[in-house]
Formats: C-alpha cells, sequence, structure tokens
C-alpha cells in the first residue's frame, strides 16, 4: 500500500476513453510512482459499469505493482459533470470495490451520511483504504476550518484525510502548510494535502516535508492546476534529501 513516515507521488490517470487510458498508462508506468490514481469521472462511458470494469482490468494488466486509487471526483469539487445521478455513483463505488485491482477508494467527506457510510462499508467489507476529501477551488478555509475538515474525515472513518484549497496569498500557503504540520502530529491518521495553482507549487514540491503523505505529479496529463512532471518533482525531492 503507501510508504508510511514518507512521501508517495501520485500520478493521475483522466483518460476520456479506454484508448487514451491505454496510452496514458504507456507513458506513466515506466516513469514507476508511488501510486496510480484513475479519474473516472473524465471517462466517458462511466454510466456503463462493464466499460468501468473493463478500464479496471486494463489497468491491471500494466501496472505492475503500483496501487491503485479510484476516483469518481464530485464536480462541485472540481470533477467532470456526470452521466449518472448520485445512486448510480455508489452502486459504481461498491462494485469497484469489490475488484482486486483497486487498492484504495477517494470519496468526498461532505457528501451525505448515507453515501458515506455505504462508501465506508464497502471498503472495509473488501480490505481496500479509504481517502476521505475535500477541495476548495476558490479559496484557502481558515486554519480551523481547514483542521476542522480533517478531523471530520478521521470522525467519519477515514484512512486518510485529504484537503487541497486554493491559495491567493503566500499567507494561506503558509495556513495550510501549518495545518499540515499540525495534523501529521496530532490527527491519528494521515494526511493528504496541497495548495493548488502557480502559488501552491511549493506545497506540491515540499508538502511531504511538513507530513503530506501523498504528492500528485503529472505523468501524462493534469488532474488539477499546479501540477508538477513527475521528473522533475523526484529531482527536487531527491535534492532536499541529500543535503536533509
Amino acid at each position: 500500500m503507501l510508504k508510511k513516515n514518507d512521501v508517495n507521488i501520485c500520478t493521475p490517470i483522466v483518460g476520456r476513453t479506454i484508448d487514451e487510458v491505454k496510452e496514458e498508462l504507456r507513458t506513466i508506468v515506466p516513469k514507476e510512482p508511488d501510486l496510480l490514481e484513475w479519474r473516472a469521472d473524465n471517462f466517458r462511458n462511466l454510466a456503463d459499469t462493464e466499460q468501468v470494469l473493463a478500464v479496471l482490468e486494463t489497468i491491471g494488466d500494466v501496472k505492475k505493482d503500483i496501487p491503485l486509487l479510484f476516483t469518481i471526483r464530485d464536480q462541485n469539487e472540481g470533477g467532470e459533470s456526470l452521466d449518472i445521478d448520485s445512486s448510480h455513483k455508489i452502486d459504481l463505488i461498491e462494485r469497484v470495490a469489490a475488484n482486486s485491482h483497486v487498492s484504495l477508494i477517494d470519496f468526498e467527506v461532505k457528501q451525505s451520511e448515507e453515501d458515506l457510510h455505504r462508501v465506508k462499508e464497502a471498503a472495509v467489507a473488501n480490505n481496500k483504504q479509504l481517502i476521505l476529501s475535500y477541495h476548495d477551488f476558490s479559496s484557502t478555509p481558515s486554519k480551523e476550518e481547514m483542521m476542522s475538515t480533517l478531523e471530520a474525515a478521521k470522525t467519519k472513518g477515514a484512512d486518510y484525510a485529504k484537503l487541497s484549497v486554493t491559495p491567493e496569498t503566500k499567507q494561506d500557503v503558509l495556513s495550510l502548510l501549518t495545518v499540515t504540520e499540525e495534523a501529521e502530529r496530532t490527527l491519528g491518521i494521515p494526511v493528504i494535502t496541497m495548495a493548488m495553482g502557480g502559488l501552491g507549487t511549493v506545497t506540491r514540491m515540499f508538502g511531504w516535508y511538513f507530513g503530506s503523505i501523498v504528492t500528485f505529479a503529472v505523468g501524462g496529463h493534469p488532474s488539477a492546476p499546479g501540477q508538477i512532471p513527475i521528473e522533475d518533482l523526484e529531482k527536487t525531492i531527491a535534492h532536499i534529501r541529500k543535503y536533509q
């Protein structure tokens, strides 16, 4: 699974068709990220469960031993517009949770209690790890609000708590890193944090130093603003560690 007490570089797969997914995999897998994320909300045939499962088989055939994170990002938190309703989405996540190629599932912490319960049950029943996440594409909440969101993820059964915000100032970036460091010390579960966009790039490069266990890097195509090519990120991390 994910490396503990260390940074894990995650690379997203965002293809809209199975052929695009295959093309991305040919580029990404040789770069050997620590984690792959399939952002299935980008997939054009998400309403067809069998096609979704076919893509998972395609990924599983080539990903070697790289863990796979499955995500259907909600449109309110930066995801694509979906052609399925909430009930269908949860049904699909339950099916995916039973797939042997999937190691982790990401779900938004601010979804309904009923949906959160179903996703958590599916994860536990199939021995998958659960990331409960929140993404703010317009601002950076206060430090108290950010910490409260991470605490809510733990309370609702997350194995990992994820927080992604949009900074408007350097102080916003510092606030995010301060919360990351505090949560890493006090929360009791691993945290994944980042500030998006150009201003937040520093958090993708150095967030691990403050306690974020995962950082997202581009292997094929980015899934969020500010993501860095995996090769550049690996070099940056290696340089910092060399002189620690």
